[in-house]
């Protein structure tokens, strides 16, 4: 069954692609919303915010720009794809659509609310001083601000949520998950898969930009990254259908991951001085070719394959195979990563 990620159309949230990339089969992503998104806050002046909102809240121009420019890098190279959420809600079901309908109706009032709360402080402010009147003026200010961010950001979340939801009612072959970066409660969605897919994400590297998306495909198409990857999501489906709490599931992984590096280790100790022992004796092989000795030469040189797929072998029926493939990722990517 493919795995498809929905990427929630930010740019607080598009920040791990290729972290997410490598978990799952497909990602896609609303472009246009995104576009809005971003021109929204980078509308923003930093002194709009105030210091607790401003990191998370105030864009720098630049750092969306080179976000942009990889977007639709990918998407020119098809790595991940387009969707639109205004054309999935709409073949959504009634119930979905009236849910929609109620959140953007709370939305609205919970905004007017606190407008109309700012209006009444500020006139409650008149006995104060023209310093003291613009500087708490300025602070309601940010209030409202925020109060708009955090509204578009929550509602964009919401549609990103139901839009999977959607998705999963028409495709029986295929799982959608919404990454989004918190668990809040909403009708229909598997929290509990939510829950597990964020503890499996601490232990993904995050590769940063030495590593190119070349190189990230070219791994992911690897014969034995593949078969790896296949079991390891075999076994987070399964941790999501468990009843493990979500400690006891960080402790579950540890263990898994300790044992194959282990069992790893042993085999490839074991490997290099078989192989040492066979390059020690090339003669030998030399030797029975040229005495026509063709059972004993093929013998010695069969053994080096054998060695090799012993090694192969141990890194598919030994213990921690579940998870062979976050020891691969971290192998390979942990070094250039940012995490």
């Amino acid at each position: 069954m493919n795995k498809i990620g929905i990427l929630n159309p930010t740019y607080q949230s598009v920040v791990n692609l290729k972290r997410d990339f490598l978990y799952f089969d497909t990602l896609r992503i609303d472009y246009d919303t995104y576009e809005y998104i971003a021109n929204f806050f980078l509308d923003y002046h930093p002194d709009q915010f105030s210091a607790k909102y401003k990191d998370k809240y105030c864009l720098s121009e630049d750092l969306v720009n080179f976000q942009r420019a990889e977007i639709e890098y990918l998407l020119k190279n098809e790595i991940i794809k387009d969707l639109n959420y205004n054309e999935i809600i709409r073949t959504a079901s009634e119930e979905i659509k009236q849910d929609l309908f109620i959140l953007e109706n709370k939305m609205d009032t919970e905004i007017t609310t606190h407008l109309q709360s700012i209006d009444l402080n500020l006139k409650n402010l008149e006995h104060l001083n023209g310093e003291e009147f613009e500087k708490e003026k300025n602070v309601k200010a940010q209030n409202f601000v925020e109060a708009v961010s955090i509204r578009i950001l929550k509602q964009i979340e919401y549609l990103t949520r139901k839009t999977s939801l959607v998705l999963e009612q028409v495709n029986d072959e295929r799982t959608y998950t919404p990454i989004v970066n918190k668990i809040s409660n909403l009708e229909g969605y598997n929290l509990r898969k939510h829950e597990v897919l964020n503890v499996i994400f601490k232990f993904f590297p995050v590769p940063d930009d030495t590593v190119s998306w070349d190189e990230l495909i070219e791994f992911k198409n690897n014969e034995n990254v593949i078969i790896a990857r296949k079991r390891f999501l075999s076994w987070v489906t399964k941790m999501s259908h468990s009843k493990y709490l979500k400690p006891e599931i960080i402790e579950e992984l540890d263990l898994l991951l300790l044992e194959y590096e282990r069992t790893m280790k042993r085999y490839k100790l074991k490997y290099r001085m078989k192989t040492l022992e066979i390059i020690l004796k090339p003669l030998d092989i030399v030797e029975n070719i040229l005495k026509l000795n063709w059972m004993k030469a093929f013998r010695s040189a069969v053994m080096f394959r054998s060695q090799k797929t012993n090694l192969l072998l141990g890194e598919s029926k030994g213990p921690g195979r579940e998870v062979a493939y976050l020891s691969y990722i971290n192998n390979k990517f942990k070094k250039a990563s940012n995490k």
